[in-house]
């Protein structure tokens, strides 16, 4: 939990943009997801996977090791960091600006496809 509160700063931060947090909570700390999210100020979706009792099972799907795992998915769904929240953490922000910038560049209308206003006859 101690990582809320600049997961809460990249939310703002990136609000309107090519941007999600998805929090996927399990074990001990995957509890009453909801009184978590309150007392946190969480408002990012959240899942919660307390003991496998519900599917899909998505610890086990993302194969996530223990809490303060985390991934840096890119806009094109490839897994661009997988691994300990702690050890990536001081390049995290860099490598978000990153690949929001590299989304939003992607989804910009390049030249070739731009029309000038005028209707085909």
């Amino acid at each position: 939990m101690d990582g809320i509160p600049h997961e809460r700063s990249l939310v703002e931060k990136y609000k309107g943009r090519p941007f999600a947090m998805i929090g996927i909570n399990f074990g001990e700390d995957g509890g009453n997801v909801a009184a978590m999210e309150k007392k946190f100020g969480v408002t990012w979706r959240s899942f919660s996977n307390l003991d496998d009792a519900l599917p899909p099972d998505l610890v086990d799907d993302l194969d996530l090791q223990a809490a303060g795992y985390m991934m840096l998915i890119d806009s094109k769904g490839i897994i661009r960091y997988k691994g300990s929240e702690l050890a990536f953490a001081s390049k995290l922000d860099t490598e978000l600006e990153a690949l929001v910038q590299e989304a939003e560049t992607a989804a910009k209308p390049t030249e070739s496809n731009k029309t000038d206003g005028k209707k085909e006859e």
